[in-house]
C-alpha cells in the first residue's frame, strides 16, 4: 500500500514543518523581546525619574501653598485695624461731620476774605 505510506510520510513531514515553524516563531519572539528590552528598561528608568521629579515638585508646591496661607493670615491680621478705621470713616455721621466742617471752613474763609476786602 504505497498510498497509505505516502500519506503517513506527508503527515510526518507536515508535523515536522509545523514544529519547525513553531520553533522559528519562538525564536522570532525571543529575538524581538531581546531587541525591545533595553529600550523598555530606559523608558522605565526615565518614568521613575519623572515620577520622582513630580513628587518633589508637588512637595514644593505644597510648601509654597502652606507659606502662602500663613502669609495671607498674617496680612489679614495686619489689615484688620485699617479695615476698622475705614468702616468708621464711612459711617454716615462721620461723613456728615466732615461735610459740615468743610462747609464751615469755606464759609469762614469767604467771610474772612470779604472782611479783608471790605
Amino acid at each position: 500500500m504505497p498510498g497509505v505510506q505516502d500519506a503517513a510520510g506527508l503527515a510526518d513531514l507536515a508535523g515536522l514543518v509545523g514544529r519547525a515553524m513553531l520553533a522559528a516563531g519562538a525564536v522570532l519572539v525571543l529575538v524581538s523581546v531581546l531587541l525591545v528590552l533595553p529600550r523598555a528598561i530606559r523608558v522605565r528608568r526615565r518614568a521613575l525619574a519623572l515620577r520622582a521629579a513630580l513628587l518633589a515638585a508637588r512637595g514644593d508646591v505644597l510648601v509654597a501653598l502652606a507659606l502662602l496661607e500663613v502669609r495671607s493670615a498674617e496680612r489679614q491680621a495686619l489689615a484688620e485695624p485699617w479695615r476698622r478705621l475705614l468702616r468708621w470713616a464711612r459711617h454716615p455721621l462721620v461723613v456728615a461731620s466732615v461735610e459740615w466742617y468743610s462747609r464751615h471752613r469755606r464759609r469762614r474763609a469767604a467771610a474772612d476774605a470779604a472782611r479783608a476786602h471790605g
